[in-house]
């Protein structure tokens, strides 16, 4: 469905589309919303109008349009949305431009879109927790609050255990399912997957089909592919990695740089049971202790998985490096062995005390070439650091603490070496196909750097008349002279200000990255996108034939990626703010006496939060809002210490007071 609605917003031939879709056609067409283009066959959807999908987890006061045309990289706001349009409805909306006030002496409009009809309504579902009110038992929403009053008896619900979460149909208001007790800090995984309406399980002819292929690669059964078995390839992942995409070699004396990528495209073929079920999913979901994979663990954990003395088959690029530059690149059907498998930590210590196994001596002098690779990108990329929180837990789901995750030369050699392998993809679709896929990264809109810079300056940061890239380089400089904690805070506010990287059919530059063309090409275990790119490649290296078949519909795709990936990171946000307000629950009961502190940073001055401030934990629950009832005269992006006074699970929220100021910062001035 969202094919025809992509295709009818960007413009498509009337032949083209399905009869199934004529209905939808002629719904359009009586609306008046659609328009012929030069080419008489053509329509599209009017410029003044939006087909898109309604979000409403960005706020609880607000409703959010993502527009399904490939032009709009980022949501708008919905106005005049009915009570009965729920979450992942397609909907037509109206744009319109409403007055923002003066910056500057010049006027801001803000986009917005108005609710004219729904196109598609989707099955819609709640994640709610019993709770009595005044004797009655109602559902509450774990997502934003609301009452519900479901379908079920008084009787039959007080049979359920105190504090029981259900799913809840929101059109019928049914129980469509019972998940456990809200109590259990087991449940926390199973609520925000059914949440996010992530499917757990295969089909079962995808599992049969996955497992058809075994568990063995044979040589024999390839002879068009190189043999790269000679090669020492490495496998660097994190540690308790199940499934490996990549690995690497070097060699010195060619100075040419092997990568090698799982070729899933072999076992996963387009429009297959295993490639529908992978497209629905789009990505693997990550936990701290398992897993919800894009393909099942036949292919993942196994089969594709490049697992140390084991044939397996890739696709390699091999690129000739010079001073830290690639200087040609060719891609070619392989089949590896690596002959290592090692994690960040144990790379990084034996690197340092020059205690590489013989296998991987050649490293010692691929770092010297990393060293090099970086510092070249990082003349016209962004090198900006906004840590992970690592939640720790313990066999009974508890949270046992939370640090951040830190790059090191490990994550330094991985992260180039892919960095070259996307940028080959790239140029190599970019060279031979029309259409394709890329990520891309728009520069930031002038408005937002305006109020960074305001606020940075606040913070004393030096503020010149520089290119960006140079004023960004001088303040993390400044930042960085501070302490490297401090520099991640002044990353993150550079980070907020920035777009979104997304998903694109048409090529266009990375401005975080600084590349001219870039896609993603190296984890197709894990990302769909990736999966659909090696397949253009392969095509490409067997003289394009079906390319026309591979490149069909890629706009359709492009939206479906861009929509999974946001609803992927709500589910992660979602996840670590339970584990966040439960750690919190657990430690306040543990030192009832003691006081609870940590540091953080004030998001927002306005109070427009239910009368709370929000500000943004740097330790002990790193990333974690903390709603405050008073901010004082502090200014957004203070740095303070915070007390910790209380958490509710149910609103995920945590509540805290200032106690100690960090820095103050000054009254503004415009920059």
């Amino acid at each position: 469905m969202l094919e025809f609605f992509t295709a009818i917003s960007v413009g498509c031939a009337k032949c083209n589309i399905p009869k199934s879709k004529r209905a939808l056609l002629e719904k359009l067409q009586k609306l008046g919303v659609l328009e012929s283009t030069q080419t008489k066959d053509m329509i599209k959807l009017k410029d003044e109008f939006l087909i898109g999908i309604v979000d409403t987890t960005l706020s609880k006061s607000h409703s959010f349009l993502t527009p399904l045309h490939p032009q709009y990289k980022q949501d708008c706001i919905l106005k005049s949305i009915p009570r009965n349009v729920f979450r992942g409805d397609i909907i037509l909306a109206k744009k319109e431009r409403i007055k923002q006030g003066k910056i500057k002496g010049i006027m801001r409009y803000k986009s917005i879109a108005r609710f004219l009809c729904v196109l598609e309504a989707k099955e819609s579902f709640d994640i709610c927790v019993l709770l009595q009110h005044k004797g009655t038992i109602y559902a509450f929403s774990l997502q934003n609050g609301q009452r519900f009053t479901p379908k079920a008896s008084q009787k039959s619900l007080r049979t359920l255990p105190p504090h029981c979460v259900i799913k809840i149909d929101l059109r019928s208001l049914e129980i469509h399912k019972v998940l456990g007790v809200l109590d259990d800090p087991n449940i926390d995984k199973q609520i925000v997957l059914e949440q996010h309406a992530i499917d757990q399980d295969f089909t079962p002819q995808s599992l049969l089909l996955a497992q058809s292929y075994g568990t063995r690669v044979l040589k024999s059964h390839y002879p068009h592919r190189r043999d790269y078995t000679h090669l020492a390839f490495c496998v660097i992942d994190p540690k308790g990695a199940k499934d490996h995409d990549d690995a690497i070699y070097y060699d010195i004396a060619s100075q040419t740089l092997y990568v090698a990528i799982a070729d899933v495209s072999e076992y996963v073929s387009k429009n297959s049971t295993l490639d529908t079920q992978a497209r629905a999913r789009g990505f693997s979901v990550y936990f701290p202790d398992s897993v919800v994979p894009m393909l099942p663990f036949a292919l993942s954990s196994e089969l594709c998985s490049l697992q140390k003395n084991r044939l397996r088959l890739a696709l390699v690029w091999e690129i000739s490096l010079k001073n830290g530059q690639m200087q040609h690149h060719t891609l070619y059907e392989g089949i590896i062995k690596a002959k290592e498998c090692i994690d960040y930590e144990s790379l990084d210590s034996a690197l340092t005390q020059k205690k590489l196994p013989q296998s991987l001596k050649w490293l010692y002098a691929y770092v010297s070439e990393v060293k090099k690779l970086r510092a070249n990108r990082l003349k016209v990329g962004y090198d900006l650091h906004s840590p992970n929180p690592n939640i720790h837990i313990d066999s009974m789901g508890k949270v046992t603490h939370i640090d951040l995750e830190h790059t090191s030369l490990a994550h330094h050699i991985i992260e180039e070496s892919m960095l070259l392998a996307n940028i080959a993809a790239a140029q190599m679709l970019h060279a031979h196909t029309p259409n394709g896929l890329y990520r891309i990264h728009q520069p930031p809109k002038e408005s937002k750097i305006f109020q960074l810079l305001d606020a940075l300056q606040d913070l004393g940061a030096p503020i010149m008349r520089a290119k960006l890239k140079d004023q960004f380089d001088a303040i993390q400089h400044w930042a960085k002279q501070k302490s490297e904690r401090f520099a991640q805070i002044i990353d993150t506010l550079i980070i907020r200000s920035f777009s979104k990287a997304c998903y694109s059919a048409t090529p266009s530059e990375h401005f975080g990255l600084g590349f001219a063309l870039y896609t993603h090409f190296t984890s197709p275990i894990r990302r769909y996108g990736d999966l659909c790119v090696h397949r253009i490649l392969k095509c490409l290296l067997h003289d394009a034939k079906g390319l026309e078949y591979l490149i069909a519909n890629m706009e359709s795709i492009a939206q479906e990626l861009n929509l999974k990936q946001k609803n992927i990171s709500y589910l992660e946000h979602d996840f670590s703010n339970l584990k966040s307000v439960r750690y919190v629950l657990d430690l306040l009961a543990q030192n009832p006496n003691k006081p609870i502190v940590c540091e953080a940073i004030l998001l927002d001055d306005s109070i427009e939060n239910d009368g709370f401030a929000k500000c943004l934990a740097l330790d002990l629950i790193p990333n974690a809002y903390i709603l405050l009832q008073s901010c004082g005269e502090f200014e957004k992006f203070a740095i303070f210490h915070v007390r910790i006074t209380g958490a509710d699970l149910i609103a995920r929220e945590i509540y805290g007071t200032i106690t100690k100021a960090k820095s103050t910062t000054k009254k503004r001035e415009n920059v």
